[in-house]
């Protein structure tokens, strides 16, 4: 369990730095200059999380339907021959 709890704690911390990166690369003025990045626009910003988002809904979709399969109807499955 104490692996576990080290993975998530080390995953999130990850993510942090990942994500820190990346927006100091777009908002401090020096360092985008060397990197010629823009700051994003509403419609950049839309596509982001539109790009993020749809992938988790397909999978919870997924799983959803998965679950809606496996359940019991009148005592059986649907995967039942």
């Amino acid at each position: 369990m104490c692996g576990c709890v080290s993975q998530k704690l080390s995953l999130s911390l990850l993510t942090i730095v990942v994500t820190s990166l990346q927006l100091l690369a777009v908002y401090v003025l020096p360092l985008a200059r060397v990197l010629d990045t823009v700051r994003p626009t509403g419609t950049d910003w839309l596509v982001v999380i539109l790009c993020s988002v749809v992938p988790i809904l397909i999978v919870e979709a997924t799983k959803a339907v998965g679950r809606l399969k496996s359940a019991p109807i009148g005592g059986r499955s649907l995967e039942a021959n």
